[in-house]
């Protein structure tokens, strides 16, 4: 790296701009993250558990899911670059998160489940 690049490096450090409101986004994020990982590698044996045997998981769940997340990266994308808070993005991802957690124990039927992919593809995209 050359004397013109490392002086630039320098000049742009982000000191002081680590405030509380940043820790407290990340550990968000973080703890959404794990129960994101947690709900998802568990999605078949509690859809099983809950009696929902004849559910076809990957058509029902992961295809909606990933459809659905697909068209949110595009509109949550198209949202930022027009300048809308992100403060309301993660806040509607954290309440749909929430939704996710709260509910996956009832999806036992392929209407649920499809309506579980929707929300999930929603919240990561």
């Amino acid at each position: 790296m050359g004397d013109d690049a490392a002086g630039l490096l320098r000049s742009v450090k982000l000191r002081g701009s680590c405030t509380s409101a940043f820790y407290l986004i990340c550990a968000d994020n973080v703890v959404g993250c794990i129960l994101g990982a947690g709900v998802f590698f568990h999605l078949i044996p509690i859809i099983r558990e809950n009696g929902g045997g004849d559910v076809n998981i990957a058509l029902a769940l992961t295809l909606p899911m990933g459809v659905t997340e697909a068209a949110a990266s595009l509109c949550i994308g198209r949202l930022i670059d027009k300048q809308f808070p992100p403060r309301f993005i993660l806040g509607f991802t954290n309440l749909l998160q929430m939704t996710i957690t709260l509910l996956f124990p009832y999806v036992s039927t392929t209407p649920r489940a499809v309506a579980m992919g929707i929300t999930r593809g929603l919240y990561q995209g």
